[in-house]
C-alpha cells in the first residue's frame, strides 16, 4: 500500500460527455462514524466516495438535499430517461393497466434500470390529503404535477403501518411475472369468475428491492406487508408444494430465493401506492446491435428560439433535424431531448436553475425530396407533439412508416434561451442530420 495516495477519480455524464471529478478519501465523520450515506459493510467505501465527488460537482453536500432524482440518474448513468405515471391507472381500463405492466417487463428485458417511487403520503394519510392538482386542473397540468412528484428530491418519509412501505422513497424493480395458473377445480372456477368480471385471470406480480433495508440490515423496514408478502395470507393459502412451484416460477432465470432486502407484491397494489416509475434506458448501439445513435449539441437563442406550437408564426424558426426511413415495414425510433446544465465558470460547479424553461419536441412527416427547412406547417403532417415540460429530459418512442421526417425541439416561449442535447436512436444505416439555414434574403435572417 506504499503507492496508495488516497486520490480517486469519478466520472459523471455531464452535458453529453463523461466529466472527471477528483476527490480525496477524507469523509465526514462524527465520533468515528460516517454521517454521509455509506455501505452496510465496514470495509466498503466507494458509495461515500461517489457521493463526495457528486457533492463537489454540485458545490457542496448541502446541494444534495435539493437535487432531483432525474438529475441523479442522468448524471450517474448517461442513459435515456423515461417516465411512467401510475395515477391514471386507478380510473383506467384493465387494458391500460396491462399495457403499463408490459412496458415495465419490456424495460427489464432490455436491461433498463427501473425505479418505482412511492407517493409522499401513503394509505389513510393520502386519502385525506385531497387532490393537490385542484378540481379544475387539466390532464396536462395533472401529469406535470405527477412527474414533479415522481422526480422530487427523495427525503425519507414515514413508514405506513398498513402497507409497510416507506413514503417518498424509491424502490428498485428487479423482476415482473404472472402467477402460474392454479390447476385445481377451485382455481378454474376463480379464473372463470375473473374473466366474467373482465379481470385478468392471473395475478401480475412485481419483485422489488428496498435499498434502504439492505443498507440497514433491517429486512422489515420499508417492505411490503400486503398480498404475496412473506407471511401474508395470500402466500400461505396454497399447499406447500404448490407454493414452492409458484415461487420458483416467479424467480425463473434468476435466483430461487429472495435477495437481501427484496420483496414481492401484486402489481395492482403497487399501482395504487406508487406515483410511477423512472426508467433508465440504454439502447445498444454498434455494428452488431439494432440501434444507430445520432446525437446533436445545440441551443435555442435569438432567432432560433421560436417557442411552442402555440406560436404558429415563429414555431418553425426552431432548430430542425431530419432523417429518412426507407424500408417498407414500420420501424421504431427513440428520441431523447435533454436540457444542459448551467455552470458557474468561476467555481466550475453546476448551478441549480429553478427557472429553466420547459422543453418539448414535435415530429413532422414531410415530402420525400425535401432537403431544406420546413417553412409552412401546411406542407407537412404533424405526427406527434411532446408538450413543453419543466423536466430536464423528455423521451419519445415511435413506430414510423416509410418516409422522411423532421424533428423540431422547442422551448415553451419564443426568444427563451437554453442549450440541449438531442439523441436519436435510429434503425441501422439510417442517419439524421441538422437542417442548415438557407437564406433566400440575407438581410432578413429571421425568415430563413
Amino acid at each position: 500500500l506504499s503507492t496508495y495516495a488516497g486520490i480517486f477519480k469519478v466520472r459523471f455524464w455531464i452535458d453529453g460527455a463523461w466529466t472527471e471529478v477528483v476527490v480525496d478519501d477524507l469523509l465526514p465523520c462524527i465520533n468515528g462514524r460516517l454521517i454521509c450515506p455509506h455501505s452496510s459493510r465496514s470495509d466498503e467505501f466507494w458509495p461515500s466516495i461517489l457521493l463526495k465527488a457528486y457533492a463537489k460537482l454540485l458545490g457542496g453536500y448541502d446541494r444534495l438535499e435539493s437535487v432531483r432524482l432525474e438529475d441523479v440518474l442522468l448524471d450517474f448513468t448517461g442513459c435515456v430517461l423515461d417516465s411512467l405515471c401510475f395515477s391514471p391507472l386507478t380510473s383506467a381500463t384493465d387494458l391500460s393497466s396491462v399495457q403499463m405492466f408490459e412496458t415495465l417487463t419490456q424495460a427489464l428485458a432490455e436491461n433498463s434500470l427501473v425505479i418505482l417511487c412511492t407517493k409522499p403520503q401513503i394509505g389513510k394519510a393520502a386519502d385525506g390529503s385531497g387532490d393537490r392538482s385542484g378540481p379544475t386542473a387539466s390532464a396536462s397540468d395533472q401529469a406535470d404535477l405527477l412527474f414533479d412528484e415522481l422526480c422530487a428530491p427523495r427525503s425519507l418519509g414515514p413508514i405506513d403501518p398498513e402497507t409497510g412501505l416507506c413514503s417518498n422513497f424509491g424502490y428498485l424493480l428487479t423482476k415482473t411475472c404472472l402467477m402460474p395458473r392454479d390447476p385445481s377445480i377451485m382455481g378454474s372456477i376463480v379464473s372463470a369468475f375473473k374473466r366474467a368480471q373482465d379481470c385478468p385471470p392471473r395475478d401480475r406480480l412485481l419483485r422489488l428491492r428496498s435499498l434502504f433495508a439492505a443498507s440497514t440490515s433491517t429486512l422489515s423496514y420499508g417492505e411490503w406487508k400486503g398480498a404475496y408478502s412473506d407471511g401474508s395470507k395470500r402466500a400461505q393459502d396454497s399447499p406447500p408444494r404448490d407454493r414452492l412451484l409458484r415461487l420458483r416460477s416467479l424467480f425463473a432465470a434468476s435466483t430461487s430465493t429472495l435477495s437481501y432486502g427484496e420483496w414481492k407484491g401484486a402489481y395492482s397494489d403497487g399501482s395504487k401506492n406508487f406515483s410511477g416509475a423512472l426508467i433508465c434506458r440504454s439502447p445498444k448501439t454498434g455494428i452488431f446491435n439494432a440501434w444507430q445513435l445520432s446525437d446533436f449539441h445545440g441551443e435555442w437563442h435569438s432567432v432560433r428560439s421560436g417557442g411552442s406550437l402555440r406560436f404558429r408564426d415563429t414555431f418553425l424558426h426552431n432548430p430542425q433535424y431530419t432523417f429518412e426511413l426507407t424500408k417498407d415495414t414500420d420501424e421504431e425510433v427513440l428520441v431523447s431531448l435533454t436540457r444542459k446544465h448551467h455552470w458557474d465558470t468561476v467555481s466550475k460547479t453546476i448551478v441549480h436553475d429553478t427557472s429553466a424553461p420547459p422543453i418539448g419536441f414535435a415530429l413532422l412527416k414531410v415530402e420525400k425530396n425535401r432537403q431544406v427547412r420546413v417553412h409552412l406547417m401546411s406542407n407537412s403532417k404533424l405526427i406527434y407533439v411532446h408538450e413543453a415540460k419543466m423536466h430536464r429530459a423528455i423521451f419519445g418512442r415511435f413506430t414510423l412508416a416509410r418516409g422522411r421526417y423532421v424533428l423540431i425541439p422547442f422551448l415553451e416561449e419564443p426568444l427563451q434561451e437554453a442549450a440541449y442535447i438531442l439523441r436519436l436512436y435510429l434503425p441501422k444505416f439510417v442517419d439524421a442530420r441538422y437542417v442548415p439555414d438557407v437564406c433566400m434574403h440575407p438581410s432578413n435572417s429571421f425568415d430563413c
